[in-house]
């Protein structure tokens, strides 16, 4: 019952993330172009298909000897498992600006490595047109990483 009013509450805030039907693949950005950011970014904490501690548990385990970018790719391909290989995945360094606009998110939340916070998206691969996730920070492994149905181009992740 709490899980469907947060989910809902959170539709009605226009903040749920979906994707499109193209190839599933993994990107890190490495462009320069940034984009102007508009409006606010706002994150609530959810899990409909209960695999923050699955998550947390194999982050745990693993040693990543200070590689900030191991951690982030073994974010987003762990996340993108524990999920079923049926969402779009998207891991970001919260330290950096962003914007999005994505529908359906099945679970965001915060996973932390040696003083930086990753953010961490799943959402439907369905995603209505315009859909998009935004860095407007530093790219890179070590700061962004994304798994699903997207185009890349420049600094942002299309899901449409």
């Amino acid at each position: 019952m709490i899980k469907s009013k947060i989910l809902m509450f959170t539709l009605a805030l226009g903040v749920m993330g979906s994707t499109v039907f193209t190839p599933v693949t993994a990107h890190a950005a490495t462009s320069t172009a940034k984009l102007q950011a508009v409006g606010a970014n706002a994150n609530f904490n959810i899990d409909v298909l209960g695999i923050v501690n699955k998550i947390q548990a194999s982050i745990n385990s693993k040693n990543f000897n200070g590689n900030k970018a191991a951690f982030c790719k073994n974010l987003m391909e762990t996340t993108f498992y524990e999920a079923g290989g049926k969402y779009n995945v998207v891991v970001f360094d919260l330290s950096q600006d962003y914007n999005y606009r994505l529908e359906g998110i099945k679970m965001y939340h915060g996973f932390s490595y040696e003083g930086t916070t990753f953010g961490v998206w799943v959402f439907d691969r369905n995603q209505p047109k315009g859909a998009y996730f935004r860095n407007d920070g530093r790219r890179g492994w070590d700061h962004w990483a994304c798994r699903g149905w997207q185009k890349q181009v420049d600094n942002v992740m299309w899901y449409n």
